[in-house]
């Protein structure tokens, strides 16, 4: 069993306010180190982010695209830290990154 998971709500006070599209829990994307899901080794690209959302369903998001090192939202990098486990700088240490690619998610699934 894994307990790793990010859990986000949209800077809303009441669980009600969430738009039953809006992703409230998804797997570690602290930094690139731990995001799970991977093919083989530490460092490889991992191949899918798991997510629930509001509404209660839950998707696996296989899509390449929001793993790309060139990948941004609205001119906002989605891995500012990409591969470079030195910087310890992924989404989970930017705001405005890790709302950038919860965005990005339920797009690609």
């Amino acid at each position: 069993m894994r307990t790793s998971f990010n859990y986000w709500v949209h800077e809303k006070i009441r669980w009600s306010e969430l738009h039953a599209s809006k992703i409230v829990l998804v797997d570690n994307l602290h930094d690139w180190n731990v995001i799970p899901h991977r093919k083989a080794g530490d460092n490889s690209t991992p191949q899918g982010v798991s997510a629930g959302f509001a509404d209660g369903s839950v998707s696996f998001c296989t899509s390449e695209e929001i793993f790309k090192k060139t990948a941004f939202y609205n001119n906002i990098p989605l891995w500012p830290g990409w591969n470079t486990p030195a910087t310890d700088d992924g989404p989970g240490n930017t705001v405005a990154s890790f709302t950038a690619l919860l965005t990005v998610i339920p797009a690609h699934q």
